[in-house]
């Protein structure tokens, strides 16, 4: 989520109309930000 954040921050610095992000479906049991949950709560505080 660091990095995303990161991302988010710097499309808004240049005005870019978007942040692509993609991850693998592998990790929700080891990584708990990759979880869909969590990234629709992203999505609705980044927009």
């Amino acid at each position: 989520m660091i990095l995303l954040s990161l991302a988010t921050g710097y499309a808004v610095t240049v005005d870019a109309n978007a942040v692509w992000y993609g991850a693998h479906g592998g990790d929700h049991a080891i990584y708990l930000t990759a979880g869909r949950s969590l990234w629709r709560k992203w999505m609705r505080y980044a927009v």
